[in-house]
């Protein structure tokens, strides 16, 4: 959420500081996957912001593969923050 309303304020130095943070919480496989796929999707908007492609691109397999993971049990998924750019 931070790093959604930090981007959204033209902040993404601080983006990038609570998305380094939250990446040892994404790590925990206690985190729920509403959760990941949010991280995993506002990280993608953060490098896209700073102009570093290859790891937003990283970012954005990771999103997709997790999708398709969560659509073959059944789950149909999308980050909070992609409706919220819509």
């Amino acid at each position: 959420m931070l790093v959604s309303l930090f981007l959204k304020s033209n902040q993404p130095e601080k983006a990038r500081s609570v998305q380094e943070e939250s990446s040892l919480l994404v790590k925990s496989p206690d985190m729920h996957w509403q959760s990941v796929i949010d991280y995993y999707f506002t990280s993608m908007l953060l490098f896209r912001t700073i102009n570093n492609i290859a790891v937003a691109g990283d970012y954005q397999q990771l999103y997709l593969s997790k999708i398709a993971a969560l659509r073959s049990r059944g789950i149909i998924a999308k980050s909070y923050y992609e409706r919220d750019r819509e």
